[in-house]
């Protein structure tokens, strides 16, 4: 199922989950990264990818990776939805480096992998908040 496959009222529903998933995921899997930049030394780049992905999520002593919020939060409603595949995708590809022992080639696809989950998070809000105001109006 895809976006155009819900009514009004599923659609209110999962634009409220997906503004929590681009604030918890979306906004957090590149968060490091984003300050100190992707033209730093390597373990500089490897200490923010390693908070930004495997710390996304933190309250006191829970932490929880991004594929971890993924799984907690992926909209299964939209299970075949374009951005949907896409994080299932990068996820896949994220989950598979070790950020502890990564070159610089692993650590920028690290990275390109996270830039690309905060896209498809914040393209599907921006595509169901359209589509949800498109049925209201």
């Amino acid at each position: 199922m895809t976006l155009d496959d819900l009514n009004a009222e599923a659609l209110e529903a999962l634009v409220e989950a997906l503004a929590d998933l681009r604030h918890d995921l979306g906004k957090y899997v590149t968060f490091e990264v984003r300050f100190v930049g992707r033209d730093v030394d390597d373990e500089s780049l490897r200490r923010a990818l390693i908070a930004d992905i495997t710390r996304t999520r933190q309250r006191g002593a829970h932490q929880e990776s991004a594929w971890q919020l993924w799984a907690r939060m992926r909209p299964g409603v939209i299970g075949d939805d374009a951005d949907v595949t896409e994080i299932d995708a990068a996820m896949v590809r994220l989950k598979a480096i070790d950020l502890a022992t990564a070159d610089r080639a692993q650590l920028d696809q690290a990275a390109d992998e996270a830039v690309r989950i905060a896209g498809a998070c914040r393209s599907l809000l921006q595509r169901a908040a359209t589509r949800a105001d498109a049925l209201e109006g």
